[in-house]
């Protein structure tokens, strides 16, 4: 069962209830769906950011969900990778993280921001079948 790592802006659309999205989720599988370290940090200030208009239970809920999902953690060898991608690609911090994780374990990323990672070698993207239903909520 190959995993597939899901980035920030597909989970929280995910978590949001997009139909689109929990199409693709259903297509992929949702047992193979990983988020990386970078990922949770990101939702959880994303997250945090709302805490006040959402209410506790919500929050809470929110976060719950958000650890549901098997996360990959950084170590010394994608820390490697991710020094070496710095030194030829400029994208962002969390992304060349994602990237390095990716080529790392030999996992497809599911994005909505391909620009910030096809350029990077090694990166393969997931494309669902529904993709270009899920281009047109960008």
């Amino acid at each position: 069962m190959q995993l597939v790592i899901a980035d920030t802006g597909v989970i929280s659309r995910r978590l949001m209830g997009n139909k689109e999205i929990i199409e693709a989720f259903d297509f992929v599988g949702n047992e193979r769906i990983v988020i990386t370290a970078i990922t949770k940090i990101e939702l959880f200030n994303w997250v945090n950011g709302y805490k006040s208009k959402l209410g506790e239970k919500a929050f809470k809920m929110l976060i719950a969900e958000i650890n549901r999902f098997p996360t990959i953690h950084i170590d010394r060898k994608v820390s490697s990778i991710a020094v070496e991608l710095s030194q030829r690609y400029f994208t962002k911090l969390g992304d060349l993280l994602i990237a390095s994780i990716a080529i790392q374990n030999g996992l497809e990323v599911f994005t909505l921001n391909q620009k910030d990672f096809k350029t990077i070698k090694g990166v393969n993207i997931y494309m669902p079948p529904n993709y270009s239903e899920i281009k047109k909520i960008l």
